[in-house]
Formats: structure tokens, sequence, C-alpha cells
């Protein structure tokens, strides 16, 4: 699916083909019972975007305000967190955030996820592809090229699931995997050692439905970081509905720990490892809709 189109864009589409239509002479005598066609095959084009994750949910804003009593060389850093967790994978802050002291940055969050592929004994990396839940592409390299995702669904995984199959065999090359989400890197796969994910091997993505907020001065501990982050972040998944949360960043005493407040609550509490499938309700994701 290219990037940026909706449901909504694949209704306009068919309507404006519908009026087109009606506009011929001939067609203008069934011009209604045309339009009607139309809407009915566009109900369930709706339908199905809604149901293989194709829409992009309503973002979510987040407000976060600096309230810490006195002054630090900290970042708020949000992580998104992929499922299963591993020592092997290369882990990004997804958001960095620099407010001064009351003040409030902000940032928009939803599902947008793509990928690409890096072949590290040469350096050269792909696009990025798009890429939906229950989706399986390959990665591949005719005639020598350097690898890239092909972007044909093989479509036989589990729904909250993408995945990514190693076909790169011509020659046979080992390969990184960086996905992303609305256009920032979340995790790199198969980094450690470089270029593990071998010829034949399925590399699935998947994310629990909570982001992951972190104070840290980055330029102490560095862009890139590793799973301890997840233990030393506080876990917040917004409840279904939400459209903006107000994030409060505080200490109790001025040398005590970061603390998060948020407006509001967490709808649960996110073990370390769970497996996010069926949390369709879960930030930035929608629902099915039934029709």
């Amino acid at each position: 699916m290219d990037r940026g189109r909706s449901a909504t864009g694949v209704i306009n589409s068919y309507a404006g083909r519908a009026q087109c239509r009606a506009v011929h002479p001939v067609a203008s005598r069934t011009a209604e019972r045309y339009n009607w066609l139309i809407l009915w095959h566009c109900r369930f084009r709706w339908q199905d975007a809604l149901a293989d994750g194709s829409v992009m949910a309503n973002k979510i804003t987040f407000y976060v305000t600096n309230d810490v009593p006195a002054t630090t060389a900290d970042h708020v850093l949000v992580f998104i967190k992929p499922v299963p967790t591993s020592d092997k994978y290369q882990y990004y802050a997804w958001r960095d955030l620099n407010p001064s002291p009351g003040s409030t940055a902000s940032f928009k969050y939803a599902t947008d996820v793509s990928v690409d592929v890096l072949d590290p004994a040469t350096g050269s990396l792909s696009a990025q592809k798009d890429i939906l839940k229950k989706q399986r592409f390959s990665a591949i390299n005719p005639n020598g090229q350097s690898p890239y995702i092909d972007g044909v669904d093989i479509n036989d995984i589990e729904s909250g699931q993408r995945a990514i199959l190693n076909s790169c065999t011509t020659p046979a090359t080992s390969i990184v995997l960086n996905w992303y989400n609305m256009g920032k890197m979340v995790v790199s796969m198969g980094y450690t050692p470089p270029g593990s994910i071998n010829v034949g091997k399925t590399t699935i993505y998947e994310t629990e439905p909570a982001l992951y907020f972190l104070a840290a001065n980055p330029e102490l501990i560095g862009p890139d970081y590793g799973l301890y982050v997840f233990a030393d972040s506080t876990p917040y998944t917004a409840p279904a509905g939400t459209e903006t949360v107000n994030v409060r960043w505080y200490r109790e005493s001025p040398s005590g720990p970061d603390l998060f407040e948020f407006t509001p609550s967490s709808a649960a509490s996110v073990s370390a490892d769970s497996s996010a499938s069926g949390a369709n309700k879960a930030i930035g994701e929608l629902p099915e809709m039934r029709m």
C-alpha cells in the first residue's frame, strides 16, 4: 500500500469514477443504480481496510510538561517495545523530547509501520516499505542486486504480526532489518552479530500496545539502546478512544528519581514480554468495524 493512502481515499476514488461514468449519455440512464453499487462496494472496501489495518487510527497527541524542580540535562525518551524482546536487537528512542522547565513538548502517535533491509557486508540500505498487520513480504536480491523488500504478500502469519522472509539467494546474503513507526526507527533486528538473519529465516515484528517513557541524557548513553531501557522506563497504554494524553514529568524532590504522571491513567499494566496479539483497542490501532 502506498504511504498516506487511506480508506477515505479509496471511497473518494470510487465515487469519482461513478461521477465520471454518470456524465456519459448512455450511463446517465443508469447513474442512480451505478452510484448505489459503487457505495455498496465502497462499504465493503472500508470494512476490509479496517479489518486488515490499512486505515490508520486517529493520531493520539501526547503533551509532555517538564515539572522537574531542578535543572536537568535529561530528555524524555519514548520507546516502542517489540515482543518478544531480544538482547540481540538494537533499540532506538522513537521520540526525543527536551522541554525546558515549566514548558510543554508534544508528539503524535499512530500505528504506521515500515521496514527496510540492510546488507551489512556492503552497507547498502533499501528504501522503506510500508507493511500492514498479517502481511509477510520477502527480502530479495535478484541478479546480484542489493537487497530490497519485494512487496509481494505471502500472508501466512498471525493477525497482529508483520514479517519479512530473507529470500536473498543470488548470492546468499544475511541481512539486518530496520523497523520504523511513522518514519522513525524503532528497532534493528539481526543487529548482533550484524547480518544474523540468514537466508530462509522469517523475522516477525509485533509490538506491545504501550509506549515507554524514560528520562535520560541521550548524549551520555548514546543514540542506540539495549534491552535495559524497558526495565528503566514507565509504560503507558492509552484507553480506547483517547485523543490526547497529558504527561507530567516531575520529581518529588530535586534529587529524587524522575517520575511520570499520565492523564488519563494507563489502561493496563504491561508485562515484560506479553504478546500484543489481539490488543486491537490499544493506542494507534483500530478495531474491526462490523457493518
